[in-house]
């Protein structure tokens, strides 16, 4: 480790994060703070007119050698594939020529090194994709970065590579090579060394955990943000509680597009699973879904529609949430994905159930009784706990028969029947009735009523009908009452 010289050039006046920046790369290498130091010389003197380019070769040398020494990990060198390929189609064009008598002198390529010359470039193409691969792989080791969610590392190893390559470009001058004749423009530079600077600091500084809040608070009170207001998001998300914090504040839709295009959306938090213990964790992005919902519900739907199955139902809730604010159109969408994912069929004590009811009711009253119905089928259905086998007995009484019970909880079933199906009994009254009763004989089914289990008990728990009304509240009753009340419905019509 290299302690910063006290010797160090006073002619300009540093910033504070210029300062920190400069001591920890002496703690890496003094030539690391020494290539950042030449940098800042002749960024902020500007005395050499060839000041751009030399800025722009310190950079890059930077970017490509400082993921090196944050982790213990090899890059591969830099590559100028741009300038390998003017090579390539300079000997291409001398060999045309040669070929067809154009041009008298042989060229010192003939065509079978041109192509294994092309086929080099292929090869390192791949490597360049490799380098990306392996800055990856030194940010998710990172101290500090490797807990963030991995579409915040992606993100900050690809604004690293775009720095590399853009500055890579100034290095070779390529406008004047192009004959462009518009030059850089300096402000345009200026914002491109800032922002390789903030980057730069947000990597190596562990900073107090409220300064990059304070930054988060200044990117959420903008009400139209840019790509640059983005990566500055990025940036300051050098914890997972910065993450946690942006997507609890933000309420504004403008920003959506923007972290779409970074893929926040594609990663749901996953239950954590320790031993026999299970917990699931919210997930800062489909919250924020659900608060905007009414504002852009066809992209959000389209989020929802993309994201991956997972079996955290804290984020089937905020999906269900989400739905409920959008116009039925896009709500009805919903339901596929209940369906096809069974949503409902979790074994844990959630509050879906009762907002996929009220989805099913928001869906009826809006005259969709096709998509609502299949929502009350699955909400009205039964499954059946493990028969109980009696050890000290023997022969039909030796087992206790399985229960039905309703495949969310029995309590939340009654209260849809009797609160939540009220359109589809006016609206469907033959095809509600019919979906009560095929639900209620899977239950008889279940108990096996007229099977190894003694016979039919029926006559014992409910030897009139209307004692329903009056029952235990288990998943039979349930059904029972919706049954009756179906019938009232239909016969006062």
């Amino acid at each position: 480790m290299n302690d910063l010289p006290d010797d160090i050039d006073s002619q300009f006046r540093y910033t504070d994060r210029q300062w920190k920046i400069l001591t920890e790369l002496s703690k890496y290498d003094k030539r690391l703070r020494d290539i950042y130091k030449g940098m800042l010389l002749s960024f902020l003197g500007r005395n050499n007119p060839e000041w751009i380019s030399h800025v722009s070769h310190s950079i890059r040398e930077l970017t490509s050698i400082l993921p090196s020494y944050i982790v213990d990990i090899s890059l591969p060198r830099q590559i100028n594939v741009v300038e390998k390929l003017r090579n390539l189609g300079n000997e291409w064009e001398r060999f045309h020529q040669w070929f067809h008598g154009e041009s008298g002198s042989e060229p010192s390529s003939n065509f079978q090194e041109i192509v294994e010359e092309l086929n080099a470039i292929f090869n390192l193409l791949g490597n360049m994709d490799s380098q990306r691969d392996i800055l990856l792989e030194a940010f998710t080791r990172h101290p500090t970065r490797r807990n963030l969610p991995s579409n915040i590392r992606e993100a900050i190893v690809k604004e690293w590579i775009e720095l590399n390559r853009w500055f890579l470009r100034e290095v070779h001058h390529y406008r004047i090579r192009n004959r462009t004749e518009n030059g850089l423009d300096e402000r345009e530079f200026e914002q491109q060394v800032l922002r390789f600077e903030d980057l730069v600091y947000r990597i190596l500084i562990l900073e107090p955990f409220f300064e990059p809040v304070e930054a988060i608070d200044q990117l959420l009170a903008i009400e139209d943000p840019t790509e640059r207001d983005s990566d500055a998001l990025i940036r300051s998300m050098s914890d997972l509680e910065h993450h946690r914090y942006f997507f609890d504040k933000c309420n504004n839709p403008n920003w959506l597009p923007l972290l779409i295009k970074r893929n926040f959306f594609t990663r749901p938090t996953p239950p954590i699973r320790e031993g026999d213990q299970v917990s699931f964790p919210f997930w800062p992005e489909s919250r924020f879904l659900a608060r905007i919902a009414d504002q852009k519900p066809q992209e959000i739907m389209q989020i929802i529609k993309g994201c991956p199955d997972t079996d955290n139902p804290n984020i089937h809730e905020d999906f269900a949430d989400a739905a409920l604010k959008m116009p039925v159109i896009q709500a009805a969408q919903l339901v596929d994905l209940v369906e096809r994912y069974k949503w409902l069929e979790t074994p844990y004590h959630t509050l879906l159930p009762s907002i996929i009811g009220d989805l099913m009711q928001k869906l009826a009253k809006a005259n969709e009784i096709a998509v609502a119905l299949r929502l009350a089928n699955l909400l009205c259905d039964i499954r059946g706990t493990e028969p109980i086998r009696l050890k000290e007995k023997i022969g039909p009484m030796s087992t206790i028969p399985p229960k039905a019970k309703s495949i969310h909880n029995d309590w939340e079933l009654l209260q849809i029947v009797e609160k939540k199906s009220n359109d589809l009994m006016a609206k469907a009254p033959a095809k509600f009735l019919n979906i009560l009763c095929k639900r209620l004989a899977k239950a008889m089914r279940i108990e096996d009523i007229v099977g190894e289990y003694c016979g039919d008990f029926s006559v014992t728990w409910r030897p009139y009908i209307d004692h329903a009304l009056y029952g235990s509240g288990d998943a039979k009753d349930a059904l029972l009452k919706g049954i009756i009340k179906q019938i009232r419905v239909t016969g006062d019509s």
